[in-house]
């Protein structure tokens, strides 16, 4: 608990001093596992990151410091235990349940290659945020849902890519770029 002393600005008022209480809040830090005030974690909106500030920008170092395309810093110990497979499978069944779409995977059904079969780029997660290289759920047929033998993982660039467009459509697009290039 925190305690500041206001006193009053103007003396000849007859107003006196007081004590205001505050409490701080404090979370944990995931990576350097200590108890810090809520002030020392960047905010995000209305959400406080996992890291602590310190812990964010050693792992951003790290990371830059690496080239900035390779995931060899002691952040990948964290991301590793977060298991990414489980986080898309959560994230797949609120999509499922947003949608109204079946879904009948398990983890187990995940598999994340090292590579994204489309695009040829390594998978790997972003910091606190989806990157190009990010591995996510595509169902292979979009009205069937996320069911057994209707999912591959692919690269997020690769999922945008191919998100809603119709292989017409990709074949136009493919078609112009060949003309212009």
């Amino acid at each position: 608990m925190h305690q500041t002393l206001i006193t009053s600005s103007s003396s000849r008022l007859g107003l006196g001093s007081w004590i205001v209480t505050s409490h701080a809040h404090m979370k944990k830090c995931n990576r350097c596992l200590t108890e810090k005030e809520d002030s020392c974690f960047p905010k995000d909106k209305e959400r406080l990151y996992s890291l602590c500030k310190d812990c964010k920008n050693a792992a951003k170092r790290e990371w830059y410091s690496n080239g900035g395309n390779k995931w060899e810093s002691s952040y990948k110990k964290y991301v590793k235990d977060f298991k990414t497979e489980k986080y898309l499978l959560k994230k797949a069944q609120v999509r499922a349940k947003n949608k109204n779409i079946p879904i009948d995977i398990t983890v187990d059904d995940i598999i994340i290659p090292e590579c994204c079969p489309i695009l040829g780029i390594k998978l790997f997660s972003g910091i606190n945020i989806a990157c190009d290289n990010s591995p996510t759920i595509d169902r292979i047929k979009p009205e069937l849902g996320y069911v057994k033998g209707n999912i591959q993982v692919l690269s997020y660039r690769a999922n945008m890519l191919k998100s809603n467009a119709t292989i017409e459509e990709l074949e136009k697009v493919l078609e112009h770029l060949k003309k212009i290039v």
